[in-house]
């Protein structure tokens, strides 16, 4: 029969009783490199965050009112990972990739997404 030890912070139950230690968690471990706590500090971050406000105004603008007038949604998705993407690459030392998805991104916005004029499909 195995008997579990009661958890407690730092470790897992294991078999017959015995505690396995868990290792100490790092929080550089958890984060890649080049972070720098919890702010938003480089203008990939500032940049990224303000188009992906940009999309949240422009899906909840278009999600009200006439029904037959709703976006699909896959395309706010795609936005919404292409910005996660550059900021990534910005963040990770790749500007020129961070600068050319930033560009195809907001391509894709202006000519799917169509926020200053008829709407997209």
């Amino acid at each position: 029969m195995v008997h579990f030890a009661p958890r407690h912070a730092g470790a897992a139950p294991g078999v017959a009783g015995r505690v396995i230690p868990l290792p100490a968690r790092r929080d550089d471990d958890m984060i890649g490199e080049g972070w720098q706590g919890n702010s938003v500090s480089t203008i990939y971050d500032w940049v990224t965050v303000a188009l992906f406000a940009g999309l949240i105004v422009l899906f909840l603008q278009r999600s009200v009112g006439d029904e037959s007038e709703h976006d699909a949604f896959w395309p706010y998705i795609v936005a919404a990972i292409g910005c996660a993407l550059v900021n990534w690459l910005g963040n990770h030392g790749y500007a020129p990739f961070a600068i050319l998805a930033g560009l195809a991104l907001l391509g894709f916005v202006y000519l799917v997404l169509r926020p200053f004029g008829p709407r997209g499909s």
